[in-house]
């Protein structure tokens, strides 16, 4: 099995920094921003509460401004830390990982029970989520976001067609011919006159020429409000939960996101939609970037707090021996630099590995 150079991840995704990481920009952009100076001022903070709880000074404490406040930090006294208990100075290391997943429990609650559990379907139908330009539907002023609900042939007798989902529009268009006169009705009771074009204009392909073609791409609305019961529901399924944290992921490789219109305009909201997204959106930032600071940093990563705790565990734990304690401590400094080196040795061959690969094979 080998990784294709051009699937190689690119190096910018794994810098956690809003306008450099693709998934932090674009309309995540104030989102990722918000949810990085929640999650580090909540680091920071308890960090200092847990150094002021083990009576160590703080040397210094504040924020990181770059035009706008980007975070804050808190610094120990390093003297004080390093001849207190080695239980304190666990305590103090793991304070701050355990705020950020702390955190994410409380903002992911909040985002799929209270937030994602009041969504409901506006209605059943084939939820437009793409228009063509100078398609039949763009010439009847369709677009995206609009439900059609149904169609009628103004010179079918058989009247009109309810529309369910995508699969029903597919198969009416298929059983028209090219010039048909249709009014597409949407949810909300508007209508919308047009003629079907050939599909061969727009697809290019001459196999095409005897197909009808409305020129929408269309989503059925009930299978999309199953989106939102899996973000509702994340732990009634491994799918529901892996696409829960990996949203962010699943946006950027797609395109599209259920927070985002025009997923969103096929649901009803409790309150006003434009009050509603960007706090929803605002809370799920917050809980997937506490998440990722704060498992991030529980890595046994020198100079990550993992880091460190894994070195006083592991210290502890040779401490039970009879080795003196210069011994230990050298023992315990190589383990956690071989750790480090192995850990980022894993995520560098991630990014270089294919390029290699193809370079000497």
């Amino acid at each position: 099995f080998q990784i294709p150079v051009d699937a190689t991840p690119s190096p910018a995704l794994v810098i956690g920094l809003p306008g450099i990481n693709p998934i932090m920009s674009g309309a995540n952009f104030w989102y990722a921003i918000l949810g990085l100076v929640v999650g580090i001022v909540v680091h920071e903070g308890l960090h200092g509460v847990f150094t002021r709880l083990a009576g160590i000074k703080l040397k210094s404490v504040g924020l990181l401004f770059l035009a706008i406040p980007l975070g804050a930090f808190v610094e120990p006294d390093e003297e004080e830390l390093g001849k207190t208990t080695r239980f304190k100075r666990a305590r103090v290391f793991a304070a701050g990982p355990f705020a950020n997943i702390a955190l994410a429990v409380i903002f992911g609650l909040i985002f799929s029970s209270l937030m994602m559990g009041a969504v409901q379907i506006k209605s059943e139908g084939a939820g437009i989520m793409y228009v063509e330009h100078n398609s039949p539907a763009d010439w009847a002023t369709l677009r995206p976001g609009m439900i059609i609900v149904n169609i009628t042939d103004v010179r079918d007798s058989m009247g009109t067609q309810i529309i369910r989902n995508s699969t029903d529009l597919q198969k009416y268009l298929s059983s028209k011919k090219i010039g048909d006169h249709v009014v597409v009705g949407t949810y909300g009771g508007q209508s919308y006159n047009t003629m079907l074009a050939s599909a061969a204009t727009y697809t290019k392909n001459q196999s095409d020429a005897n197909k009808a073609y409305l020129g929408v791409a269309t989503v059925g609305t009930k299978g999309a409000m199953k989106i939102y019961n899996a973000l509702e529901h994340p732990f009634s399924g491994f799918g529901n939960f892996l696409y829960y944290i990996l949203l962010p992921i699943a946006e950027f490789r797609s395109g599209i996101s259920p927070l985002h219109a025009p997923y969103t305009d096929f649901v009803i909201t409790p309150i006003a939609p434009a009050f509603f997204w960007p706090l929803t959106i605002a809370f799920y930032w917050i809980f997937w970037l506490s998440l990722m600071l704060g498992t991030t940093n529980a890595l046994p990563v020198i100079p990550l707090d993992g880091g460190y705790i894994f070195r006083e565990g592991l210290d502890w734990t040779l401490s039970k021996t009879k080795l003196s304690e210069a011994r230990r401590s050298k023992i315990a400094a190589s383990a956690c630099y071989s750790m480090t080196f192995f850990i980022i040795a894993l995520i560098v061959i991630q990014f270089i590995g294919p390029r290699l690969g193809a370079l000497f094979g």
